[in-house]
């Protein structure tokens, strides 16, 4: 995206605030809304997408947040939908120049509000045009225009691909921190329960079964206490500590936390680079997206029309 560069923050003539160097405010015409270099955006698209998220903005928040002025001087809530639409407007038309084969179909758009019909309800969806004031056209039109810059940002990754070495060098300098573990545990309200469960494994009871049976954790007992893969950061720090020295296949003695006392085994831990090399790559591809977003914005010059303020 362009980040801060075309917000209702920046983009604000009436409050002093200074447009991004590429950016005016200029007389493009009753026909134009914005032009970005020689490319033209109607007045008519501009007027219909606003009108639609101003329609959403009144249902959501009611008619006169619309004219309440934001706090630190960002102007009114209809200054910044406006500016978020022109972001919108813009960036899809430098999408479309960058990769002119990138395209949404009619089956798509079809397909991904059946999808939300039948998460949501027919009914539920009915009724939210009604209160927003919309056709189920317009619905689709704004999903057509998510589902464009999804295409599109998979169509820009496609063919720019994170680096493999770059991958690796940010798995070496993170490798403590990207290790996962994949931990199962049992939690009791007792440290003699915790040793009963431990005194009960060691004569070759199933870890699983123990679990099922006596773990107080709703979330994990009836997988038999397993976890998954986890970074260890992402548990409280006493059970942090404990499989961060536990050898796999090795059984804790009682952890205690604030949730109670922890029977702990590490079934296995995930150290090595092909288990995160196509998240990091994916990641680099993403940063690699939003760089090319950014440029394509700072590079362009961006003319908004004197009736848009």
């Amino acid at each position: 995206t362009t980040g801060e560069q075309v917000t209702g923050e920046q983009a604000t003539g009436e409050q002093g605030i200074e447009l991004p160097s590429n950016m005016s405010y200029g007389d493009l015409g009753k026909d134009v809304a914005i032009k970005v270099d020689d490319i033209e955006i109607s007045r008519e698209d501009f007027d219909y997408f606003y009108g639609i998220v101003r329609k959403q903005a009144a249902a959501d928040q009611g008619e006169e947040a619309l004219t309440t002025p934001l706090p630190n001087g960002q102007g009114t809530m209809e200054e910044y939908l406006k500016h978020v639409v022109e972001e919108k407007l813009i960036l899809q038309a430098l999408m479309k120049r960058d990769l002119p084969e990138v395209e949404v179909t009619d089956e798509e758009i079809n397909k991904a509000y059946e999808d939300i019909v039948k998460s949501q309800g027919k009914d539920k969806i009915e009724e939210y045009f009604k209160k927003v004031d919309i056709t189920e056209a317009d619905y689709k039109n704004v999903l057509a225009q998510s589902l464009y810059e999804e295409n599109y940002r998979n169509a820009y990754v496609e063919k720019h691909p994170g680096d493999e070495k770059e991958a690796q060098a940010m798995w070496i300098a993170q490798r403590e921190k990207l290790k996962e573990y994949k931990a199962s545990h049992i939690l009791v309200s007792t440290e003699e329960q915790a040793q009963d469960i431990i005194k009960q494994l060691a004569d070759g009871a199933d870890f699983a079964a123990l679990a099922k049976e006596h773990s107080k954790d709703p979330g994990t007992a009836a997988n038999g206490g397993e976890l998954g893969y986890q970074r260890s950061e992402v548990f409280v720090d006493e059970f942090k500590d404990a499989i961060e020295h536990l050898e796999v296949g090795k059984i804790s003695e009682p952890v205690k936390t604030k949730f109670g006392y922890h029977v702990i085994k590490v079934d296995d831990i995930r150290d090595d680079f092909d288990a995160w090399k196509d998240r990091l790559m994916q990641e680099l591809a993403m940063q690699g997206f939003q760089a090319h977003m950014m440029q394509m914005f700072q590079k362009s010059t961006i003319v908004l029309s004197n009736d848009n303020k």
